[in-house]
């Protein structure tokens, strides 16, 4: 029931009455599942043989509201607010890679890197309107200054010059970013390899698993380990 209604889209205090345990417990589980579930994908999905990816900024969270723009953390170089990224194939619908950040073109390059690492063949960056779409083909010189034009760019000032409360901020970002891409990889996990009667998984359209995986296998992702 947890499972299911975390899947559903449901709140965690919402998931917790439902269920019957403390709002805490939802988060732990959800987290330690997040955990687990991205250790198997960066095990798994590896050495990919596609023709195209569509890489794209999915959502956005405010971090420090409008109103409190005048903080030292704006000027230390602590982003406003972050973005989720994901790498689609559009063919079998599996989610390749995500990931929580900013959302400027320093961050879509590193994201990119983090993508071609999964991947058997070069692919090279192309703009698809707002969205990269990565083609085989040789990486070209000029991808940083493309995603620059097409995301912009943030000025970052020296971080060893920030004052505890801008590393404080700053270390509270990357904390809320990585609670968001662990909740990110359970629910992702779940679209990749989950059994649905509706629908053949992506990840057995994609050859990576011979059949889908029932629910009791991510109960057991919360220990790191699969189920054989």
């Amino acid at each position: 029931m947890l499972v299911q209604s975390l899947l559903a889209g449901e709140s965690v205090r919402k998931v917790a009455a439902r269920v019957g345990i403390g709002p805490d417990m939802v988060s732990r589980f959800l987290l330690e599942a997040g955990a687990a579930c991205r250790e198997f994908h960066d095990r798994t999905v590896l050495g990919l043989s596609v023709e195209s990816l569509h890489c794209t900024r999915v959502w956005g969270f405010s971090y420090i509201h409008r109103r409190n723009a005048y903080m030292p953390e704006i000027s230390r170089g602590i982003p406003r607010g972050g973005w989720a990224w994901a790498a689609h194939h559009a063919g079998s619908g599996m989610v390749v890679d995500w990931a929580v950040s900013a959302g400027d073109g320093l961050a879509a390059e590193a994201f990119i890197r983090r993508v071609r690492k999964r991947l058997s063949t070069p692919m090279a960056v192309r703009v698809l309107e707002r969205d990269i779409l990565l083609e085989r083909g040789s990486p070209e010189t000029g991808e940083t200054a493309l995603l620059s034009r097409l995301f912009g760019r943030d000025r970052r000032e020296d971080r060893n010059e920030a004052g505890r409360d801008a590393l404080a901020a700053a270390g509270d970002f990357r904390r809320r970013c990585l609670n968001l891409e662990l909740a990110l990889a359970f629910h992702f996990t779940c679209h990749n390899f989950l059994a649905d009667a509706a629908r053949t998984p992506p990840a057995v359209r994609l050859g990576l698993v011979a059949r889908g995986w029932p629910v009791d296998t991510l109960l057991a992702m919360g220990a790191h380990e699969m189920i054989p």
